[in-house]
């Protein structure tokens, strides 16, 4: 993954973060689609920047 794209990838999981934790002090433990979404696309940023972080430290 190249540099520009995991700070694009960072800077999308941190507005995203921002997002569900905005929807959950004004909405509640509700869990509807949209913290749904929030929480997965969270989940999918976060596993594919670890990957390639392990990914690029078993290549040194």
């Amino acid at each position: 993954m190249s540099t520009t794209l995991k700070s694009v990838a960072r800077i999308f999981l941190i507005v995203t973060s921002v997002m569900f934790i905005i929807s959950l002090i004004f909405e509640g433990f509700i869990f509807n689609t949209l913290q749904l979404l929030l929480m997965g696309s969270i989940f999918s940023l976060a596993l594919s920047l670890y990957a390639n972080k392990k990914e690029n430290q078993s290549n040194y």
